[in-house]
């Protein structure tokens, strides 16, 4: 007869699940664990075990020790009961479990673990298919998940959610431990198995009834069909960012957790798949989708995570930074941020494919803009285009798309860069409404403790103002902003207006003290006239020695180094996307 849990256990599994070293829950839990592997009670014994590990936090190699013992009584349900019984798939789960977290928690091969850990979620997923495709429920087996329920002593309890079960959850207490186990659809898709996702799909196509659900099968359909890819992986978006947590209270206790990852993470991730495939089929728009497809990741850089969006991500940007569309990165950028998701993920098969193409990109720009006539030998630029094509994010076919185009840029590297666009531009600016804006979004990118455009009636000669940290000093500047040229009537006006900046302060509601320094700029897309110049000068040489004032005048090249230095091209041409401007070549 198997020994159930005595109450003393569950409150030793509370202690321990707060993670300090807690001598006596962790013998209570050892202690249950070796009197439930005498009575071959394997599972009761590893989750004992696994739970005792917490309770030996800052103890390394005692955890490691619980840690191994954990994995051997699951590993001895595994090997003992039925294949299919859910004692055995439970152990699978939890094994799984422990070798993802072992690699952070001991420093072990991350690589290695991970292989592990896969080999064990791939055979438990197989064995959901194998043994439940003709089950009365194999919807909740192969699609949606179970929740299985046990007392850790004879029963096994499972129920069959209507909505996908979130992966790694597990409840204790009432002398109960549930647990959800993922369908063979869920396994199979984070295992990167798309045959055997799809497998699911036709096995079961009408299991798939939740927006998550829907956008996995999709995007499954459009990974397996690649001339479909375009449509299934905007179907797979659509309905992705159509997940939200029901309005109904009963509905949303029906589905139980909810997270916001298919909304943030995987709508994004496929609209920009669906982007980027499209590309494929219309090569003359390459560059427009290229840019598309990187804007459409904006925001996938924080929060959920997931080694395949991140990696994506990275490989995306870097192209659209070398056919000249931003948002981008240089391929250094590209090359640090990859490398730190492989040490954060562990290494995939084809990441060093990924590590050379930045590499050899990077040394190939740098070469046309050096020595144009030695890069040309090289072959660097043909080389990094054949790493590119060996990695299945991209592929050849994308690969033979962008070749061209990247050649183009590569010959504009040996003519040099045109920067005189940016002049052009600015100077087409006729409304300072518009260059207002234009600048508040260029200061918005140096993350600002304030800012804000003030034009109006009562606006006192600031018509956008910005609080900023230099130098562990606070800095209010204080914007003028005129288009064109500074005649004399516009000089007069504007020096009135920016004595009445310094004059009449801003409220400390909107800015709060101290601001150490304020500073007083006179902006223009233009110049001051000739016959004006005199007359600036001494005034601002008065402002500065008599009056103590900071004020300035920036003119259109000053205007440019600015942009410049700060290096806010990407948001420089983004501003202009957003208020309808046309870059003037």
């Amino acid at each position: 007869m198997i020994t159930p849990p005595a109450d003393e256990f569950w409150e030793a599994i509370k202690a321990a699940s707060f993670h300090r070293q807690d001598g006596t829950s962790q013998g209570i839990l050892s202690a249950t664990a070796s009197q439930w592997r005498e009575e071959e009670n394997h599972f009761a014994a590893g989750f004992a075990m696994q739970k005792a590990m917490y309770g030996a936090w800052g103890d390394p190699e005692e955890m490691y020790s619980i840690f191994i013992a954990a994995v051997h009584d699951f590993e001895n349900c595994v090997n003992s009961q039925p294949p299919e019984s859910h004692a055995s798939l439970a152990a699978l789960l939890q094994i799984n479990s422990l070798l993802r977290r072992a690699s952070w928690m001991f420093g072990i091969d991350r690589t290695k673990l991970r292989v592990e850990s896969e080999s064990v979620f791939e055979e438990l997923g197989q064995r959901l298919i194998s043994y439940y495709k003709n089950s009365p429920r194999k919807v909740g087996y192969l699609v949606t998940g179970v929740n299985l329920r046990t007392d850790l002593a004879s029963s096994w309890e499972p129920t069959f959610p209507e909505y996908e079960v979130t992966i790694g959850e597990e409840q204790w207490g009432g002398g109960f431990l549930t647990l959800n186990l993922p369908s063979a659809f869920q396994i199979f898709v984070q295992l990167g198995d798309y045959e055997g996702a799809n497998d699911v799909i036709t096995e079961c196509p009408e299991g798939f009834a939740t927006p998550g659900l829907r956008g996995w099968k999709a995007a499954v359909q459009g990974l397996m069909t690649p001339s479909e890819a375009p449509e299934k992986f905007a179907e797979a978006a659509d309905a992705f960012a159509g997940d939200r947590l029901p309005v109904d209270e009963n509905l949303r206790k029906t589905r139980g957790s909810w997270s916001s990852i298919n909304v943030d993470l995987w709508a994004k991730y496929f609209r920009s798949r669906s982007t980027l495939a499209l590309a494929i089929r219309n090569p003359e728009r390459v560059r427009e989708l290229i840019r598309e497809a990187a804007d459409a990741l904006q925001g996938t850089e924080w929060g959920w995570h997931d080694p395949r969006v991140s990696k994506f991500g990275i490989l995306v940007q870097c192209l659209a930074h070398l056919i000249g569309e931003e948002p981008g990165l240089t391929p250094e950028d590209a090359q640090k941020k990859f490398l730190s998701e492989v040490r954060l993920s562990g290494d995939e098969e084809h990441d060093p494919a990924a590590m050379r193409f930045f590499a050899l990109a990077s040394e190939s720009f740098d070469g046309f803009r050096a020595d144009p006539a030695k890069e040309i030998t090289t072959g660097k630029l043909s080389r990094a285009l054949d790493a590119l094509a060996q990695i299945p994010l991209i592929g050849p076919e994308l690969t033979e798309i962008v070749t061209p185009v990247m050649g183009e840029r590569a010959y504009e590297e040996v003519l040099g860069q045109n920067r005189t666009w940016i002049y052009r531009t600015l100077e087409s600016i006729g409304a300072e409404v518009v260059l207002q804006k234009l600048l508040l979004r260029l200061l918005e990118a140096q993350l600002p403790l304030y800012a804000q455009i003030l034009h109006g009636p009562l606006e006192y000669g600031k018509d956008v103002v910005v609080l900023l940290e230099e130098d562990g000093q606070r800095v209010l500047r204080m914007y003028q902003l005129k288009c064109g040229n500074i005649s004399q009537p516009v000089w007069r006006n504007a020096s009135s207006e920016l004595e009445e900046m310094f004059l009449v302060p801003l409220s400390d509601l909107q800015v709060p003290e101290p601001v150490d320094v304020r500073k007083g700029i006179l902006l223009t897309n233009g110049h001051a006239n000739s016959n004006v110049t005199p007359v600036m000068d001494g005034w601002f040489k008065e402002q500065r020695e008599v009056h103590k004032r900071d004020i300035e005048l920036m003119h259109l090249y000053s205007f440019v180094q600015w942009i410049m230095i700060y290096r806010l091209i990407n948001e420089f041409k983004a501003a202009l996307n957003e208020l309808g401007l046309e870059v003037i070549i």
